[in-house]
């Protein structure tokens, strides 16, 4: 099963070091303030060699540090820029995922709906993307208000999805729905496959 081909380590963004990298396939960035200078540059290097990053949004995002640093006017890791916050007031329906027929395969998966609705998901709170700036750059997953939940982009011989909301309930019920475990398990195996190609297109 996928669950006994991943293993994970949890580490503090302050002692991130290059050995870190060593025999990991994917690095998830979860509500990482910044990364530091060197850092930054050798897992720009990790992802451009073949690796897979996933990035979640949070409240501790330093949002000028990753515009200006981290998507680089397009060239750098993260998809797209982030234009704002958005947030589903609290007497007002939550934002949910739009209802469409998903062609990533990552998430072909959960077109049955033994594998769960994504749909009962509830969103408050998400970070608004701006448009994709160029063609290696597609969103794969979208909330109901028009507004892009998962973004992926081709970065050297990687690939980098970005998610608009947190890995933890601080913004949304995401983590807590029965789907969670193995949607994060087919974002991430999709993101260790080194050099595949899209087989999809929105």
């Amino acid at each position: 099963t996928l669950k006994d081909l991943i293993r994970t380590r949890k580490i503090d963004q302050r002692k991130l070091r290059r050995e870190d990298y060593k025999g990991a396939e994917v690095v998830v960035l979860a509500d990482c303030n910044r990364v530091q200078g060197n850092d930054l540059s050798e897992l720009d290097k990790f992802v451009k060699a073949g690796g897979g990053l996933l990035i979640f949004a949070g409240p501790d995002i330093d949002m000028d540090w990753y515009n200006r640093e981290l998507f680089r006017k397009g060239e750098g890791l993260l998809p797209a820029a982030i234009k704002g916050q958005a947030r589903a007031d609290s007497d007002a329906a939550p934002a949910r995922v739009l209802m469409q027929r998903l062609t990533h395969p990552a998430l072909i998966y959960f077109n049955d709906a033994r594998g769960g609705r994504l749909q009962d998901a509830e969103f408050r709170h998400w970070f608004e993307f701006a448009p994709p700036s160029n063609e290696n750059t597609q969103r794969i997953l979208s909330l109901d208000r028009n507004a892009p939940l998962l973004i992926e982009k081709k970065h050297g011989r990687g690939r980098v999805i970005a998610c608009a909301t947190t890995a933890n309930a601080e913004w949304t019920n995401l983590p807590l729905q029965p789907f969670f475990v193995p949607l994060m398990q087919r974002l991430t195996t999709y993101l260790a496959t080194e050099g595949s190609a899209p087989a999809w297109q929105l």
